[in-house]
């Protein structure tokens, strides 16, 4: 019993710890879609969600379609931006978010743009671009005001009204036309794996677990532990050693022979 209130206790404290690693995993990135606190971009991404749009959230995503709008978040620089201004030049739309602005490689590249509500509107060919800090979509900036996020929706809705949007495509990592990346690492890579060197395959999606809401994950984990729990509780082999005593089968009067056989042998002893 010993062992086994040691080995529920060493459990329960492992579960605490892998909770607490999760929370801060899945919540504590920053301009995380999944991160609920004021770093966080949720706020913005499900109130997207809950407008009617179509919006999916990916690990890495290859450019194709023009009528799909692209919310670059936070990616790693520097990063090469001539193809994908080319698709912008084709007629894609692109929102583009980083704690750079305004001297992020876009800017750099188009310089001539219009500055509107904290952000800068670029005209490119049949598409624009948007380009703006991430911090004004933070949860704790959208809050305390509005403007900022209330500006992007006015976009979205100004270019959907312009031209059918197909989808809304969130990420930090874009993909060439030969899978290379050309801007890998960001807000996710950490958890994705991401990097330059990393392996890249087009359009991953968000796989099942990783779209969970946290608390649904604490939960799958405290059931999976407490099952743990409860096989190692009532398991045999977890416990003191239990004798096993074999049933021996007794034959009718087998006591009297067994005095009549030694009796027999003490009476031939005493004769020689």
């Amino acid at each position: 019993m010993q062992k086994n209130r040691t080995l529920i206790i060493v459990l329960i404290v492992a579960t605490a710890l892998a909770v607490s690693l999760l929370f801060d995993t899945e919540s504590g990135l920053p301009y995380s879609y999944t991160n609920t606190t004021e770093s966080g971009t949720s706020v913005f991404y499900d109130t997207l969600r809950h407008m009617g749009y179509s919006v999916r959230a990916k690990k890495r995503h290859k450019l194709s379609n023009t009528g799909d709008v692209c919310i670059l978040v936070q990616p790693d620089l520097p990063m090469q931006t001539s193809a994908l201004l080319d698709w912008v030049r084709d007629g894609g739309r692109l929102i583009f978010l980083h704690q750079a602005y305004p001297r992020t490689p876009v800017d750099t590249a188009l310089r001539s743009g219009t500055s509107a509500g904290g952000y800068t509107i670029y005209r490119h060919g049949a598409g624009e671009i948007i380009t703006g800090d991430v911090n004004k979509i933070t949860n704790g900036e959208l809050i305390n005001s509005h403007i900022y996020g209330e500006m992007l929706q006015t976009t979205l809705d100004r270019w959907h009204t312009e031209r059918e949007l197909n989808n809304i495509i969130w990420t930090d990592v874009i993909l060439s036309e030969h899978g290379g990346a050309w801007s890998a690492g960001g807000s996710h890579s950490g958890r994705h794996g991401g990097g330059s060197g990393g392996t890249h395959t087009e359009g991953e999606a968000v796989g099942f677990y990783e779209g969970l809401p946290l608390i649904i994950k604490v939960i799958a984990a405290q059931l999976l532990i407490g099952a743990v729990l409860v096989v190692l509780f009532f398991a045999k082999r977890m416990g003191n050693p239990v004798p096993l005593y074999e049933e021996v089968e007794r034959q009718e009067n087998e006591y009297i022979h067994a005095l009549a056989r030694l009796y027999g042998r003490v009476r031939g002893k005493g004769r020689k």
